[in-house]
């Protein structure tokens, strides 16, 4: 059945693609995009024995307009990975990875074996309709509900996970989406996804505006668990200031004693010199605080209970332009209770106009028994070119 929708969406899609070089509007199908090489090399805290990967991505992005009212978005990752990481983990490339964790199967494995794998994914692809203050979009789509740049519990349709830097599209949903504008500030929003387990996720958000805040509130249900939100994003003496907290209360027992809050809230500042601090923090009312273990490595489709295993963790991050071409930064997070942290140097260079390197670690420490302890160093680097 999944295999029978995907392709009657890839049809589609050649469909409004004929239409649209009929008339004349070809040029809406130059994609966006960028190709790009990363290198990681990994030294596990349990070995001395260093684990290397290469990943060649192209990605590929149409935003065809066909009317005032009808839009159309398109995009798709090719991803060529191969090393010793993917031979470690070749069950895990061959049975995770590269597959598809949406309702519908729109992943493409071309070539694989112990040692690599080719692939490509749609984690875009969806049509819009506007008429008036009302927007309809079906399809693959990222519903963004979050407000906190690092943890974001209000997200319950797709969560992003913020140790993924190099995903800066983050993943979408198979969804229905229903946006009416109330006001110049304010929106009603109505959304349902199902997700490869045929699991529900439906909500519906009101944003508004008051004090010079952006609010919103929110309720729905996620597998599991009923659930009702709250979120803001303003400022405070220059800074901006956000955040959002998410209750859970299970479905099958409904059981306060049983129930999970998950609070997240951050401020940022930008000096005169361009100089960029932010500070963040979550609570996390289920969180251990010895339990060690996390999913921020795993190939799990994350759900906002899986945004830290402890109770409390707190984030900083810096970075300063030394030059036009050249931004420092250093990021970090630390957890008060089991004391394991997480350290990410990272130095960007703009080659060109078109072409971006990127040198970046990420340095996790902690006890045995701590969230952070089982992952050990890892280095990156990453030329982009960007097109288009």
């Amino acid at each position: 059945m999944k295999k029978s929708l995907s392709t009657l969406l890839f049809l589609f899609f050649l469909l409004t693609n004929t239409i649209a070089q009929k008339k004349d509007m070809g040029k809406q199908f130059i994609p966006k995009g960028y190709l790009q090489n990363l290198g990681t090399l990994w030294m596990p805290s349990s070995s001395n024995e260093w684990k290397g990967l290469q990943t060649e991505q192209l990605r590929l992005d149409f935003n065809p307009r066909f009317s005032k009212s009808f839009q159309a978005n398109l995009g798709i990752r090719n991803i060529f990975s191969f090393g010793s990481i993917a031979q470690l983990y070749y069950s895990i490339y061959q049975d995770d990875v590269y597959k598809d964790k949406g309702y519908l199967n729109l992943s493409w494995r071309y070539s694989s074996n112990q040692s690599y794998v080719l692939y490509s994914i749609l984690d875009r692809a969806n049509v819009s309709y506007t008429y008036k203050n009302l927007e309809v979009s079906v399809g693959r789509q990222r519903i963004n509900w979050s407000q906190n740049l690092v943890w974001n519990p209000n997200d319950i349709f797709n969560t992003f996970n913020y140790f993924d830097f190099d995903y800066i599209e983050r993943p979408g949903s198979d969804a229905v989406l229903i946006q009416y504008y109330t006001g110049e500030t304010s929106s009603l929003q109505i959304a349902a996804k199902l997700d490869k387990e045929n699991q529900l996720t439906a909500a519906s958000m009101f944003k508004f505006n008051r004090w010079n805040y952006d609010f919103q509130v929110l309720a729905g249900v996620i597998p599991n668990d009923i659930t009702l939100g709250f979120g803001w994003s303003g400022g405070i003496g220059g800074a901006g200031f956000n955040g959002e907290c998410t209750y859970l209360l299970p479905r099958k027992k409904l059981s306060f004693q049983s129930s999970q809050i998950i609070i997240s809230s951050g401020a940022n500042y930008t000096f005169q010199n361009q100089l960029y601090v932010h500070i963040s923090g979550i609570f996390n009312s289920l969180g251990g605080t010895k339990q060690g273990g996390s999913f921020i490595y795993s190939d799990r489709m994350l759900s906002i209970k899986d945004l830290t295993v402890s109770r409390y963790s707190l984030f900083g991050e810096f970075t300063y332009p030394v030059t036009p071409l050249i931004t420092v930064g250093l990021a970090g997070i630390w957890n008060p209770d089991d004391h394991s942290s997480y350290y990410s140097p990272s130095f960007s260079f703009s080659l060109s106009k078109n072409v971006d390197l990127l040198l970046l670690a990420q340095i996790l420490n902690g006890k045995s028994s701590s969230e952070f302890a089982q992952y050990g160093q890892f280095y990156f680097m990453k030329l982009k070119y960007s097109f288009l």
